[in-house]
């Protein structure tokens, strides 16, 4: 069976953020972007395992951007990033979206958990969409 790659979507409207992401999962293909829009745009072409997300970002939350991957039919992991994570809109996301939250400030390798478990979940996924191509 062949194994997608292991390319991490990051969208952060703050280039510290993505950059300390990209140094945490060095050992993993990290793709960031500052702009949900161009996140959107390029998602395709990024052909990514996981994503990782701001909640708070100036043109659109964390919570949109996520709701317009799945209406575009990408079922990916998704991670949620934020200092916030008892608003109301962040838990209402989680139950409607699936997604995960990992709350700021974080440590490396409580982030590096999430990430690998969201990376298996990804590798799963591929496995069960290949299958059941063969089979039909």
């Amino acid at each position: 069976m062949s194994v997608e790659p292991r390319v991490i979507l990051v969208v952060d409207d703050e280039s510290f953020n993505c950059e300390l992401v990209a140094r945490t999962l060095r050992e993993h293909t990290v793709v960031s972007t500052q702009d949900a829009k161009e996140a959107l745009e390029k998602f395709d072409s990024i052909a990514p395992a996981i994503v990782l997300t701001d909640y708070r970002m100036p043109s659109v939350t964390g919570i949109e951007f996520i709701r317009s991957l799945r209406s575009r039919g990408f079922l990916l992991p998704v991670l949620l990033v934020t200092a916030f994570p008892d608003l109301e809109d962040v838990v209402r996301g989680k139950r409607e979206l699936g997604f995960t939250i990992i709350t700021k400030p974080w440590k490396p390798d409580e982030f590096r958990r999430h990430v690998e478990h969201a990376l298996k979940l990804s590798k799963l996924q591929a496995q069960v969409r290949e299958l059941k191509h063969t089979i039909r």
